[in-house]
């Protein structure tokens, strides 16, 4: 099953609904920060210089890059044993060209490679409006989870 928008819906039953994060959830909680920022502050502070928005790698990606890299498919120059963020987005993004050349239909759908946002501050006068973003963050803001009596 290939999703191709940006914030991707899976229904269950019409009972659940779930939304999987995609590379460009970085680029667009930026945004809402950058538009918030401005309206509290009145200026134009580029939310890039307080704060790193980046995608946190979920169970399936971690399990399948530890996977091929004990079976010595992953290029050992390229893909370190402990990874860093940095190393599970490129193997995300070769991955998932591996799979659209091979045209595969796959079990494991490629958006469950990320389990969510982390917002890093930059500074430490940031880390208490980091913790919090997060906080709005997983309480609903950027998610949906939607259950039905």
């Amino acid at each position: 099953m290939k999703i191709k928008s940006k914030t991707d819906v899976i229904t269950n039953s019409s009972t659940e609904v779930y939304t999987y994060w995609d590379s460009d959830a970085p680029k667009l909680i930026e945004k809402y920060l950058k538009n918030i920022v401005k309206a509290i502050t009145g200026q134009n502070i580029k939310v890039s210089d307080c704060f790193e928005i980046r995608l946190r790698p979920g169970w399936w990606l971690e399990e399948k890059y530890s996977d091929l890299y004990e079976e010595g498919k992953l290029d050992k120059k390229k893909y370190p044993a402990k990874p860093e963020w940095e190393d599970y987005y490129r193997f995300a993004d070769e991955y998932s060209k591996y799979l659209e050349e091979k045209n595969e239909e796959y079990d494991d759908i490629p958006s469950e490679y990320w389990d969510g946002i982390d917002i890093q501050a930059k500074k430490s006068e940031y880390k208490t409006a980091a913790k919090n973003l997060s906080e709005l963050i997983f309480g609903g803001l950027f998610t949906q989870e939607a259950y039905y009596g």
